[in-house]
């Protein structure tokens, strides 16, 4: 179907196959995975930030980090559906960079994993964005 048809017909009216809504992306899926790719850029460089500044202050990093960049690919969870393959770098982020510098040592994978847990199981509530973005409700 051809989409530009009816230009001559509305002039000044822009067609658009994607477009950004309530924080997220309404579209084809490759303009959602690009848009969560860049999102999750974004995210990665504030992980960076975040391991540098654990060396000082690693309480306050885990604090800062669950309670305000978890929910931000939370919420985009919500709102833009799978694109399970575009959180793995941020997933690696986390478990590289990120936990080590909380913790003061290289966890091994079962130690990564227990970070995982809620704080009331001896974990850091550390989420795993590629298995919360299976669970996650979306409601767009």
């Amino acid at each position: 179907m051809n989409n530009n048809k009816h230009v001559g017909m509305f002039p000044g009216i822009q067609v658009v196959n994607s477009s950004r809504y309530l924080g997220g992306v309404i579209g084809p899926r490759q303009n959602k995975e690009s848009y969560v790719a860049a999102k999750v850029s974004k995210w990665v460089d504030c992980l960076t930030t975040f391991a540098e500044l654990a060396k000082d202050s690693p309480q306050a990093v885990d604090t800062a980090f669950v309670k305000s960049l978890q929910r931000e690919w939370a919420y985009l969870h919500r709102v833009v559906d799978g694109c399970k393959a575009e959180y793995e770098p941020l997933r690696d982020a986390i478990r590289y960079k990120l936990i080590p510098e909380i913790l003061g040592w290289t966890p091994t994978d079962n130690e990564a994993e227990m970070c995982t847990l809620p704080t009331k199981l001896g974990g850091l509530a550390v989420e795993d964005p590629t298995k919360s973005v299976d669970t996650t409700c979306y409601y767009l």
